[in-house]
């Protein structure tokens, strides 16, 4: 997910392809931090550039994603972590998404908030 650059108000899901291989969830991450693409020049990243993928494990369906301190400076933490929950629970056989920074629980750069697992988020929520 991506946040147009005009306003910031709106958030655009970008669908890209990933290339086949027995690591969905590791290329599913991986064409995030890549980013938008040719749309760089319409939205901007909700994930930091410099954020680069350390690990990524499945273990009880929940995938856990060990990233670089760089995530830890997300503006927006929300689209952030909405992001990487949205599309890795989009997998078959992913129930929920941890997310490490340097090892670390995000909860020790975030808060308290940000140390459980995130499931699928509600698209529509009313």
């Amino acid at each position: 997910m991506y946040k147009r650059q005009v306003d910031g108000s709106h958030q655009v899901r970008v669908i890209r392809m990933v290339p086949k291989t027995d690591h969905t969830a590791e290329g599913t991450v991986r064409a995030l931090l890549e980013g938008p693409g040719s749309y760089g020049y319409a939205l901007w990243r909700v994930i930091p550039a410099a954020t680069e993928l350390r690990g990524i494990s499945l273990e009880n369906g929940i995938v856990t994603v060990d990233l670089t301190r760089a995530f830890a400076d997300a503006q927006d933490r929300q689209a952030a972590t909405r992001t990487l929950s949205a599309s890795l629970t989009t997998l078959p056989g992913v129930k929920g998404v941890r997310i490490l920074v340097e090892g670390k629980l995000l909860s020790d750069y975030w808060g308290e908030g940000y140390g459980g697992v995130l499931h699928r988020p509600v698209i529509n929520g009313e």
